[in-house]
């Protein structure tokens, strides 16, 4: 008994070896039951594929001081003749209680040090009311929805995307990082930086009007996007995929009416978007710098009017395909 009591301070320690393991097994054998036996083995094995203590220091041996007593005034009562077997039970009885405390301990460890999932929080905002509603976002977005509308979003690190039913002006913080997209009957806006109002109050249409900056405009029908300056308003039927462009005050410009050639500097149909890059780069008389990797099986649709700048158009870019946009004294950066 009194072996056995020096190999389970060896493995309370942590200074078992593979034979003193062994010869515990064995005194296991002669003296316990099959279910606490496996427990205690488990235990074991596992201590020393892990090398680390069942529990802390401190409880291992306010356990184990227990232990002992309880052991020793049993042998005092009982005679000293009584079999292995007889002393053991009581043992492994409480070294079962040390393997289960031990497993809900390293649970709670394992829990402990798990990192805490990301919830993303969804909002759904309606305005049943006569008036306009001001809302405004985190990000410093203000959003103005008008009544019987409705909007849709949910917060995220990376992206500012809102669906959208009725009518609302967007007044967006600018943040090349974050694109801010409105999705509204198949439509998709994204912007940086601007103030645009997007509805579908009209049956079976969906307006986008441009107050500010630059807007990109995408649908599944169209080979190529839209790009909208400050000003004009873009409609499109929902049903025919129809749409034309107007300027505030103006006559509509039909969709198929292309720009006046003298008025196009560049074209662009499904080519790769490093080389488009570096087409823009040159043309403008700019640097702009990207890693192959990251613009690899990407390409680029549009056109480059006169009035654009290099780094709307590259804004634009890096808004559809999720890049980041970086500017520097000489040059432009285009990354991941």
């Amino acid at each position: 008994m009194e072996q056995f009591y020096l190999l389970l301070e060896k493995f309370k320690k942590g200074q078992a070896s593979a034979p003193d393991i062994a010869l515990l097994e064995t005194l296991m054998q002669q003296g316990a039951d099959e279910p606490l036996k496996a427990a205690m083995l488990a235990a074991y094995q596992r201590s020393i594929l892990e090398k680390e203590q069942v529990l802390p220091a401190e409880k291992t041996t306010a356990l184990l001081d227990r232990l002992h007593a309880a052991i020793a005034a049993d042998a005092a009562v009982h005679s000293r003749k009584r079999s292995l077997r007889a002393l053991l039970l009581p043992l492994s009885a409480a070294a079962a209680v040390l393997v289960l405390l031990g497993v809900v301990y390293l649970k709670y460890r394992a829990d402990r040090s798990k990192p805490a999932a990301i919830t993303v929080a969804s909002r759904h905002i309606s305005n049943n009311g006569g008036g306009v509603k001001t809302l405004a976002l985190a990000d410093g977005s203000v959003i103005q929805l008008a009544p019987n509308s409705t909007l849709a979003w949910k917060d995220s690190a990376v992206l500012r995307r809102l669906t959208l039913q009725g009518k609302a002006e967007f007044i967006v913080q600018a943040d090349p990082k974050k694109p801010f997209t409105v999705e509204t009957a198949g439509v998709t806006v994204t912007a940086l930086g601007t103030i645009f109002t997007v509805s579908t109050q009209t049956v079976n249409k969906v307006a986008v009007k441009l107050s500010e900056g630059k807007v990109q405009i995408h649908t599944a029908h169209q080979q190529e996007d839209v790009y909208l300056s400050p000003g004009e308003e873009y409609a499109i039927n929902t049903i025919t995929r129809t749409f034309d462009i107007k300027r505030a005050g103006s006559p509509k410009v039909p969709v198929n009416k292309a720009p006046e050639a003298n008025n196009v500097v560049l074209s662009f149909n499904n080519e790769p978007l490093d080389q488009a890059l570096h087409t823009l780069g040159a043309h403008f008389k700019t640097k702009v710098c990207f890693q192959q990797e990251d613009v690899s099986a990407l390409y680029f649709t549009g056109k480059v009017l006169k009035r654009d700048s290099l780094q709307s158009i590259l804004a634009a870019i890096c808004a559809m395909n999720q890049l980041e946009l970086r500017a520097t004294a000489d040059s432009i950066i285009i990354s991941k």
